[in-house]
Order: C-alpha cells, then sequence, then structure tokens
C-alpha cells in the first residue's frame, strides 16, 4: 500500500498469520518502507525474514521519520522507527526486515546503490537478490542475502538495453525478457550468477524480427510469459511491424544456451488488428490466445490442430 507523506512516497507492508486459525485473517506485523516496491518479486521471504527491493525519490528533503500517516492522522513515531521509515536519499536499495512483536523490524539496509537509474525488474534466488535497474545501459546487480543483518553487495553486470522481467532458472541462471541494444528489439538474456561477485551474459536470443520495432505484454505483465518449468521451456508473444507471433525456446542449463524451438505468427491485415497476449504450454501442445482466436499447435512440428474465433 502506498502512501505520501510530505510528497515523498512510502509503501506500508502487511505481514499476516496464515497458521494459528484458517478461518481468521490476523495481521502479525507491519512497517513503513521508503519509497516505492514495484512488484511482488520486489520482495521475497526466507526463514522469517523479508528480503525488499525499494526505490525512492526524495522530493521534499524533509525528515519523513519526524511523522508518519495513519488512520488516525499524522503521528509522531518513535525513534526505533525511524531508522526503517527514514527519508533517503535518492536512489535503489535493498532492506532485510525480521517480526519484533507487533513490527517487521529493521535488520539491515544496503543503498543506495545505481542512484541515477531506475528499477524494473527482480528476483531473488536462495540467498542471492538480483535487480535490473537502467538508465542508458542495463545493470544486473546481486547482493548476497544470506546474513539479513549484514546485506553485501556483490558485483554487477552492464550490458546495452534493459530486462524488464526476471525468472530465477536453477540455482546459478537468470533469464531476463526485455529491449536489446537495437532500440524496439526483443531478446532473452541468459544471466550466469554462479559467481555473483562477477555476473555474466552467458547468452542472448533475438525474438523479434531483425530491425522491426516489436513490443510484448511481458514487458509490463509476468503472465503474459508462458512457461514449462520441468523442461525450462517459454512463449514469448509479442507485436511487430510484419505482424504478431509467440516465439518459443528452451534454457539448456547444463551448457548456458538459449536454444530457439521455433515461432508461429500472421501478418497483419489491412481490415483488421489481431495480437498474440499469451502462449500457454501443455506437454504436447501450444494454446495461443490473441484478440481475436484462440489456436492450439502441436509441440513438435508447430502445426494448427485447432481454432476458434472470438469475435462475433
Amino acid at each position: 500500500q502506498n502512501t505520501n507523506v510530505n510528497l515523498d512516497t512510502t509503501t506500508e507492508l502487511y505481514q499476516f498469520d496464515l497458521h494459528s486459525d484458517s478461518s481468521v485473517l490476523n495481521l502479525s506485523a507491519s512497517t513503513a518502507v521508503p519509497g516505492d516496491i514495484l512488484n511482488q518479486f520486489f520482495i521475497d521471504e526466507k526463514n522469517g525474514t523479508v528480503r525488499v527491493f525499494h526505490h525512492q525519490q526524495n522530493n521534499s528533503g524533509i525528515c519523513l521519520a519526524c511523522g508518519v500517516e495513519g488512520d488516525g492522522g499524522v503521528t509522531f513515531v518513535s525513534s526505533s522507527d525511524s531508522k526503517a521509515q527514514a527519508t533517503l536519499e535518492t536512489g535503489n536499495y535493498l532492506s532485510t526486515f525480521r517480526q519484533e512483536g507487533g513490527k517487521l523490524g529493521l535488520q539491515d539496509r544496503e543503498g543506495p546503490f545505481e542512484s541515477d537509474e531506475v528499477p524494473y525488474s527482480a528476483r531473488f534466488s536462495g540467498n542471492l537478490g538480483c535487480i535490473i535497474t537502467f538508465l542508458r545501459i542495463d545493470p544486473l546487480t546481486c547482493f548476497d542475502v544470506e546474513d539479513p543483518a549484514n546485506i553485501k553487495k556483490l558485483g554487477e553486470l552492464e550490458i546495452a538495453g534493459v530486462s524488464f522481467h526476471l525468472e530465477a532458472v536453477g540455482e546459478n541462471l537468470m533469464l531476463g525478457i526485455g529491449q536489446g541494444a537495437q532500440s524496439g528489439s526483443i531478446v532473452a538474456n541468459l544471466f550466469d550468477i554462479s559467481n555473483p561477485i562477477q555476473p555474466t551474459l552467458a547468452d542472448q536470443l533475438l525474438l523479434s524480427p531483425n530491425g522491426e520495432y516489436a513490443y510484448t505484454p511481458v514487458f509490463y505483465d509476468y503472465r503474459a510469459l508462458g512457461k514449462e518449468e520441468s523442461s525450462a521451456t517459454f512463449a514469448v508473444p509479442f507485436s511487430s511491424d510484419s505482424g504478431t507471433a509467440i516465439a518459443l525456446f528452451s534454457v539448456d542449463q547444463a551448457n548456458k544456451k538459449l536454444l530457439s524451438n521455433g515461432k508461429i505468427s500472421k501478418p497483419n491485415q489491412v481490415d483488421s488488428y489481431d495480437s498474440y497476449q499469451r502462449g500457454f504450454l501443455f506437454s504436447d501442445t501450444l494454446a495461443a490466445l490473441s484478440y481475436q482466436e484462440l489456436e492450439v499447435f502441436l509441440r513438435s512440428n508447430l502445426s494448427e490442430i485447432f481454432s476458434s474465433s472470438l469475435t462475433p
């Protein structure tokens, strides 16, 4: 829940107890996190520790710790809460919290880092937290959160473009779907985080037609990414200058490679517009959902075996 206090944004983070009584939803702890938390992948919990990436844009220069807005208006907070809620310098942060009575107490905070960069995507994988920020280049930054009271910034990788969505693949790989160095292109980036002090780009696969402007709903909605976790196979719907398509690819985890599994596509029509929005992977079929049709294809050769119009 986002609130504005003295022109600075805070996000109220609530923890609920789901174990004591399944018929009652009990609020167990809460805290105010400075700045914005972009989406659910910026929050994680492990062994009772809540890990949060957040971005602070300080617009006022006024001490946020002096007053916190709640249901009863603005109330002053105690010094023990000040560190967790205080106004921070503009930038990106990683904070860890643990329940202390009815509050989520701050354990540690790392930042600001990449202060002139905007956060786009994040994922936690085991004891690692990784985040993508972007201005002109795309830094992937990794943190060690094994000890919640001692966050350690490990290393970063800068590449052209930006990954709008991250997926953990196994323990040592991170998959990014985003825009490549060529403006308007859609790429899959495979990051090797086995040595998080020096993360590397293991492979990159161009998904959209070369030289065309393209866009995918995966950029703003993680549900648009079709995936089969058992085979690490993914489906990315997109639209480009020439039409709409769903690109299929898989991750070869042993060799750290991205393998193209083909593409289904249909050209733009003069009298109507259509765009693939979802690709659902089943054991031997791919169901493709666009604005106008539901189509089913065999995954073995991508031949169509069923279609149904969704328009009158």
